[in-house]
């Protein structure tokens, strides 16, 4: 049956086959696509036409021919196992070089590190460096910075959100003391409903006490909002002051080295001079001793 050959023999010409099944034309059915497999198969396979026959149903083939064909397939699938087992073991094997290309890579940078830092021990700017750092107040002053200017941001920020408030408690406490007002007038007129007037008038005064303690927590807020204002610009005018002191501190202390290096190059050619000095004292010596000798 083709659907038997196409299923057991496919794996031979697994892209001829399908391609064979895409270029059926219509109406398309199953079995139509497994004739096309089954010819697609055969043509990889390349055996002579002798061999075997198409029919209806199902492809026929001579004596051994059928036993060729496991053959084919048997190969084949040793191949694919053996193409599975390889990748396999390659993946694993570069799993193992990169972790020892690691180890290989991290004892380079140790090595390079321990020997970076032996040399700077006996370098002169290293050693300034080493006696400057201890008395800088922060390491990185520029970070440091820019989070109180950040705080201070949102201080003047927070600031306007409560002289907002504060504006719109005083616009209340206004209205309710115009309606005081007027309440205090409609009475002096001797209105009817006096008592409605007084309650009302108690009510509003109630009102007003609440808003001026809310106005007086809000000017307390605003007061702390600007103080911590204040203090944040202080310190960040310090701590620039204190930068530009360690600046001055700093570019001394290379001139000072600048200095030393030059006197040392002085003493280095005075010593210098004072060997080859000493050098032709000795020869003169030595020509002197052997004229006498002689």
């Amino acid at each position: 049956m083709y659907a038997d050959f196409r299923y057991r023999y496919a794996i031979l010409a697994p892209k001829e086959a399908h391609k064979a099944m895409k270029m059926v034309k219509r109406p398309v059915t199953d079995e139509k696509k497994n004739i096309a497999a089954t010819h697609a198969v055969m043509e990889k396979v390349d055996l002579s036409k002798e061999k075997y026959q198409f029919g209806h149903t199902k492809i026929f083939f001579r004596a051994g021919i059928l036993g060729l064909m496991e053959e084919f397939r048997d190969d084949r699938v040793t191949d694919l196992v053996t193409m599975l087992q390889a990748w396999c073991r390659a993946y694993q094997a570069r799993k193992v070089y990169y972790k020892l290309w690691a180890h290989k890579r991290g004892l380079f940078i140790i090595q390079r590190t321990i020997r970076n830092f032996m040399m700077g021990k006996r370098w002169l700017w290293w050693q300034l460096w080493l006696a400057i750092k201890p008395q800088l107040k922060a390491g990185n002053f520029a970070e440091y910075k820019k989070k109180l200017e950040e705080k201070a941001k949102y201080a003047s920020e927070h600031l306007d959100d409560v002289i907002k408030e504060r504006e719109q408690a005083e616009k209340k406490n206004g209205e309710l003391t115009k309606e005081v007002d007027e309440v205090k007038i409609s009475l002096a007129g001797g209105t009817d409903a006096k008592q409605d007037l007084i309650d009302k008038i108690a009510r509003l005064e109630d009102q007003k006490t609440s808003l001026s303690k809310e106005l007086q927590q809000v000017g307390n807020r605003q007061a702390s909002e600007q103080e911590t204002i204040d203090g944040l610009s202080q310190h960040v005018n310090k701590i620039e002051s204190s930068q530009g002191s360690l600046g001055k501190d700093l570019e001394d202390a290379e001139r000072r080295l600048t200095q030393v290096e030059d006197e040392k190059k002085d003493k280095e050619e005075q010593v210098k001079d004072l060997i080859l000095y000493f050098g032709l004292i000795a020869r003169r010596i030595f020509s002197l001793s052997l004229w006498y000798t002689v």
